[in-house]
């Protein structure tokens, strides 16, 4: 079994759960991530290179995203995801979201959602063969330890956490949400 931060990976499944959100959001507040409140406090991360832009590469597309920024690892995770997406597939990956102030969550957003950290991107739910691989790769680094995805079913997508660690501090006047 894999562990991260201590805990035995869940059974590895794209159907989300309440323990994967609950293994989410207390990984994030036990490595003091911040939960970014609003537009402001993404734009200040973004400033202080807490938070990186997710661009368009040959290998991914970022479609009317808002707040383009992640964590640095999530990044890389997600560029590594891309590639061997591309290759598989012909096509480049779609993210949908990615960091999202506590302040502008959508209504379907769980009140634990980790968007705010920077640990999290969405993924458009691809069709036929690269939905296939899709599954079996994210499920792959599941078992690794390295994510936490859940496939959603509306708006169809897929939503990814990097699990990592993070040495940055709670800002002042950043919010956390107790489960």
């Amino acid at each position: 079994m894999i562990t991260v931060g201590g805990e035995m990976a869940a059974a590895q499944s794209l159907r989300g759960s309440r323990l994967s959100v609950d293994r989410m959001y207390s990984l994030a507040v036990s490595n003091d991530f911040e939960f970014l409140s609003t537009p402001r406090g993404v734009f200040m991360a973004v400033k202080e290179r807490e938070l990186v832009r997710i661009s368009d590469t040959r290998d991914l597309l970022v479609e009317r995203v808002k707040y383009p920024f992640v964590l640095p690892k999530t990044r890389d995770v997600v560029a590594a995801f891309a590639a061997r997406y591309h290759a598989a597939c012909g096509e480049r990956v779609v993210v949908t979201s990615a960091a999202r102030p506590l302040d502008e969550q959508p209504r379907n957003a769980s009140p634990w959602s980790v968007h705010p950290t920077g640990m999290a991107v969405d993924f458009r739910r691809p069709a036929g063969k690269c939905l296939t691989f899709m599954r079996k790769d994210l499920l792959g680094l599941e078992k690794q330890g390295a994510i936490e995805a859940t496939e959603e079913r509306r708006p169809a997508h897929f939503h990814v956490v990097v699990l990592q660690r993070n040495e940055g501090t709670l800002r002042p006047g950043s919010k956390r949400l107790a489960p």
